[in-house]
């Protein structure tokens, strides 16, 4: 998998080439394919089978896991494939089984656990947007530059997805927040899961996939 990102990093390098984007967009539509088939699949049995789901909501998920391929194609870049494979298991978990299957109904602290694996992968998107400009630019950013971007990126995400959540309670009568020791603990959790992110990145430099410069070991900077 490793080897496979790297290529796929390198790939990212100033521009990718339309063809390799092309390429790339056709990888991860193929990726999230099976999860997609999944959804539907496993949405229509529990339907049939008369247990509570949400049909709606499921269906509705299945294009937003073509968010990699879209991505790819509108910027004109190549991203890890470890990255666009953590978001596929992200949808699952979360807005998939927590919403649309109701998981976060039967087993507690899902929905802190969901947040504090999306801390993770927008920690790691976070580095793979620090990496994209060092490539772009030719240039090493500041280690405490590329530290902030990671850190900052999932506790903006789920400070937006709050207010997301707030708006539609208000606005719509729907019951997302349940108070603020639920919000606050939402953001807690993705802060620690991005710090849990950023120990493991310095201490191990994994995953190489989504590494900046800035946070690769000294010896092997440029």
């Amino acid at each position: 998998m490793e080897s496979s990102d790297a290529t796929a990093g390198g790939a990212s390098r100033r521009s990718a080439r339309p063809v390799e984007v092309q390429r790339a967009a056709r990888a991860s539509a193929l990726l999230a394919l099976p999860f997609q088939i999944g959804f539907l699949v496993v949405t229509l049995a529990v339907a049939l089978a008369g247990a509570p789901t949400d049909v709606l909501v499921a269906v509705l998920l299945v294009p937003t896991l073509w968010l990699a391929t879209v991505v790819q194609v509108l910027f004109s870049t190549v991203l890890p494939r470890s990255l666009q494979l953590h978001f596929l298991i992200f949808m699952t978990a979360g807005p998939y089984a927590g919403s649309a299957l109701g998981v976060y109904g039967y087993i507690d602290h899902w929905d802190k656990l969901v947040h504090f694996d999306s801390g993770i992968m927008l920690a790691w998107a976070g580095m793979v947007a620090v990496r994209g400009v060092e490539q772009q630019l030719d240039i090493v950013l500041p280690r405490w530059f590329a530290l902030s971007i990671a850190v900052a990126t999932p506790m903006a995400f789920a400070a937006a997805w709050e207010i997301c959540e707030f708006t539609s309670d208000h606005l719509l009568g729907t019951h997302a927040q349940l108070g603020n020791t639920d919000t606050m603990g939402d953001i807690i959790s993705a802060t620690i899961g991005a710090l849990v992110t950023l120990v493991v990145t310095l201490a191990w430099s994994r995953p190489h996939s989504v590494m900046p410069r800035a946070l690769a070991p000294t010896r092997s900077r440029p």
